[in-house]
C-alpha cells in the first residue's frame, strides 16, 4: 500500500501530467499521435518510478528530448501511453584532467559547449549545430565533422539508462546492452546521464577550396586522412543547377598557431534565428529559381580563410532554417556509401532527384568511420555520408513524390554498397530496412530478452521492428 501511495505522490512532485489526450506532432510536422500523458522527470528515480507506473498499467512509451528527429522515433506507438521529456535531466559537468563531461539527456550540444568552453575544452562529435539533445543524439550516434573521432559511440566512456524493470544501469563498450542503447532509437531503456570524451579547445583556421567533385575522395585520401593538423572536415556540393554535384567545395579546419585570443563566452544564437537570415532563407525557398544566390553566398563565406577556435567553429547558426508549420516541412535524407562509390551514387542521385524535381536547399560531404560498436551500424565500413536538406508540401500527393524519390535514392544507395540513416522520415520500406539493416533480427532477440513487454515502444520501432516480426 505505501509502495503505491509513494509511486504516486513521486509521479505527481515529478511531472506533469495532462488530464486529457493531446496531439503531439514530431519535427516533420507530418507523423503525430494523441498522447494521454506527457511526464518531465527530474531525477533517476522519477524515472524509475514512471517505467515501474507504465509496466504496472501495460502502457507504452516513448522519449524525447529536442524532439528533432522525423520519423515518429519521439512518439509513443499507441494513444494511451507516457511521453517521456527529458528536458529537466539536462545536468553538465565538465571534468578537465579526465577531458571529459557528465551530462544528462536532456542537455543541448550549446549546453555542453558551453561548459567545456568554460574550462579551455570543446566537444569532440556532434551534428552540424548544437540544438539537438544529449539523449536524443546518443539514441540515433549521429556523427558530425569530427572525421577523426567517428560517431558519437566512439567517444563514450559509459551510459547511464533505467531498462524495462526500472533498474539504473552503468553501461560500458565492454557491455551487450551499450549497443544496443547507443544506437538504439530508446528501444531498450531511458538514458538518464552519459559521460562523454572532449577535446582542447584549439587554436584552427578554417580553409576552403572548390574542387571537381569526381576528384574529392582522392582529396581525402591524400590531404585529410591521416592528417593530424585538420582536426574537422566537411564538403558542401555546389548546387548550380545546370551542373549539380559537379563541383564541391572543400572546408579544411587546420590548426593554427596564432595568437588568437577565444572569447570568454560563446556567443547564442537567437531561438528562431536573425530575422535577417530567416527572410533570406523563406525567400529562397519561394524561388528555388535563385538557389545560385546562395551558392555566390557559400563561395564568399566558405573560401574566406578565417581562424576561430574549435568551440566556435562548431558553432553554425541553424534556428533560422527550420520552417514549423502544417503546410511545408523542413526534409532531410542522408546515405552512406564506402568511399570508392562516391561518384557512381553521386550520379545516380543526381538523376533521381531530377526525376523527382526535387530541389535541394542544402547538400553536404562527411567522413564517418566504420562503426565496430553499434547493433544497428549505419557505417558498415569507412564511408562518406551525403546529408540532403529540402524543403517540400505536406501535401498527400507531394508526400507520395517524396517517398517514391527516397524509396529510389535508397536502392542506389543499396546497389552501391551503401546504408541510409533512420532518424528522417519513414519513407524506406520494410523490405529496404531489413536489406540494409540485416542486424535487425539479432536486435529483435535482444528486445525479447532485455523488455519483453515492448514497454519502450515509438511509431518508429513498431513500423520497422515490430512488423518484422509478422
Amino acid at each position: 500500500m505505501w509502495k503505491s501511495f509513494s509511486l504516486a505522490v513521486c509521479m505527481l512532485i515529478a511531472v506533469s501530467l495532462d488530464g486529457a489526450q493531446k496531439m503531439h506532432y514530431d519535427f516533420s510536422n507530418y507523423y503525430h499521435t494523441e498522447v494521454s500523458s506527457v511526464v518531465f522527470p527530474k531525477t533517476f528515480e522519477d524515472v524509475q518510478n514512471i517505467v515501474l507506473k507504465a509496466a504496472q498499467q501495460k502502457k507504452k512509451i516513448a522519449v524525447a528530448g529536442a524532439k528533432m528527429s522525423q520519423g515518429g522515433h519521439t512518439l509513443p506507438s499507441e494513444k494511451e501511453s507516457f511521453l517521456v521529456n527529458t528536458k529537466f535531466l539536462n545536468k553538465v559537468e565538465v571534468f578537465s584532467e579526465s577531458k571529459s563531461a557528465r551530462v544528462g539527456p536532456g542537455a543541448t550540444w550549446k549546453d555542453v559547449q558551453d561548459a567545456a568552453h568554460a574550462n579551455g575544452l570543446a566537444v569532440k562529435v556532434m551534428q552540424a549545430s548544437n540544438i539537438f539533445s544529449i539523449g536524443g543524439s546518443l539514441s540515433t550516434n549521429i556523427h558530425g565533422w569530427d572525421h577523426i573521432s567517428g560517431a558519437l559511440v566512439e567517444t563514450v566512456r559509459s551510459v547511464t539508462i533505467v531498462d524495462a524493470f526500472g533498474n539504473v544501469q552503468i553501461l560500458t563498450p565492454e557491455d551487450e546492452l551499450f549497443s544496443l542503447v547507443i544506437g538504439g532509437y530508446g528501444m531498450f531503456g531511458i538514458i538518464v546521464e552519459a559521460e562523454i570524451e572532449l577535446a582542447d579547445n584549439v587554436v584552427v583556421e578554417r580553409k576552403g577550396v572548390q574542387i571537381p567533385t569526381e576528384e574529392y575522395a582522392e582529396y581525402f585520401n591524400n590531404k585529410i586522412d591521416g592528417n593530424a593538423e585538420v582536426i574537422l572536415h566537411y564538403a558542401r556540393l555546389v548546387l548550380d543547377p545546370t551542373k549539380l554535384f559537379e563541383n564541391v567545395i572543400v572546408v579544411d579546419y587546420v590548426k593554427n598557431a596564432s595568437s588568437y585570443k577565444t572569447p570568454l563566452k560563446l556567443p547564442a544564437e537567437p531561438p528562431k534565428g536573425h530575422w535577417y537570415e530567416r527572410v533570406t532563407v523563406n525567400f529562397l525557398r519561394k524561388n528555388r529559381n535563385l538557389i545560385s544566390l546562395k551558392q555566390a553566398y557559400d563561395n564568399v563565406v566558405f573560401l574566406k580563410p578565417k581562424v576561430m577556435s574549435r568551440n566556435e567553429a562548431m558553432l553554425p547558426n541553424i534556428r533560422f532554417v527550420y520552417d514549423s508549420n502544417d503546410k511545408n516541412a523542413d526534409m532531410l535524407q542522408e546515405f552512406f556509401v564506402p568511399k570508392h562509390n562516391l561518384m557512381p551514387f553521386l550520379q545516380e542521385l543526381k538523376a533521381t532527384l531530377e526525376e523527382y524535381d526535387i530541389h535541394l536547399f542544402n547538400a553536404t560531404i562527411r567522413h564517418v568511420k566504420q562503426d565496430h560498436l553499434t547493433a544497428l551500424p549505419y557505417a558498415k565500413t569507412d564511408v562518406f555520408a551525403i546529408v540532403l536538406y529540402y524543403n517540400e508540401s505536406l501535401d498527400v500527393k507531394n508526400l507520395e513524390k517524396i517517398e517514391a524519390f527516397t524509396g529510389k535514392a535508397v536502392d542506389n544507395a543499396i546497389s552501391w554498397q551503401g546504408s541510409y540513416y533512420l532518424p528522417y522520415h519513414r519513407f524506406p520500406t520494410l523490405a529496404q530496412f531489413q536489406e540494409v539493416y540485416p542486424e535487425f533480427a539479432y536486435v529483435l532477440e535482444k528486445k525479447q530478452q532485455h523488455d519483453p513487454q515492448d514497454l519502450f515502444s515509438s511509431q518508429f520501432s513498431k513500423h520497422y521492428l515490430k512488423n518484422s516480426t509478422r
